[in-house]
């Protein structure tokens, strides 16, 4: 009896076992091929949610995710990437560049957020198919830096610090 209540126990235990490493490898299947970026509450890291698109066609996916940026869904621990007075003018798909143009209340932003802004609107945007390349405009002028130079193309490796989850 003794022999065969260790031989149940170690069956338990190695079941128990195998049940852990299982949901572990289908908890990271379930990771997300593509993230919807966001500020933090204090606007200082980009944190993502997954986001799953409907079709995964460049024009389709540009057109869903600006829409989503205009609409200004976020999680409870999130503020959108947008202020409230800055949207979304247009966009333009110009081969493997997509160039925003967005509303003169975007200026009003102040350097540190738009930065944020502009990382987590590249690290969202560069997710859709064949984009490599994003521009913003202002009011239809190009975006320019505080030294009153043209920020120009943007890509992946513009933002490498922020390409990260926020482990917060």
């Amino acid at each position: 009896k003794k022999i065969s209540g260790v031989l149940l126990l170690a069956l338990l235990v190695c079941t128990l076992f195998a049940g852990c490493s299982i949901e572990t490898i289908q908890s990271k299947e379930e990771e997300s091929k593509y993230n919807f970026y966001y500020l933090n509450t204090n606007e200082t890291r980009l944190k993502s949610e997954p986001y799953e698109p409907e079709e995964e066609k460049k024009e389709y996916m540009v057109k869903a995710l600006i829409q989503k940026l205009g609409s200004r869904e976020t999680p409870e621990d999130g503020i959108s990437l947008l202020p409230e007075k800055v949207s979304i003018s247009s966009y333009d798909l110009q081969d493997k560049l997509l160039i925003i143009d967005f509303s003169k209340e975007y200026n009003n932003m102040s350097k540190v957020r738009e930065i944020m802004t502009r990382a987590g609107i590249v690290q969202t945007l560069l997710q859709a198919p064949d984009i490599a390349k994003i521009r913003f405009t202002v009011a239809g002028q190009a975006l320019k830096d505080s030294r009153n130079e043209e920020i120009g193309e943007m890509t992946s490796k513009t933002f490498a610090e922020y390409s990260g989850k926020d482990t917060e």
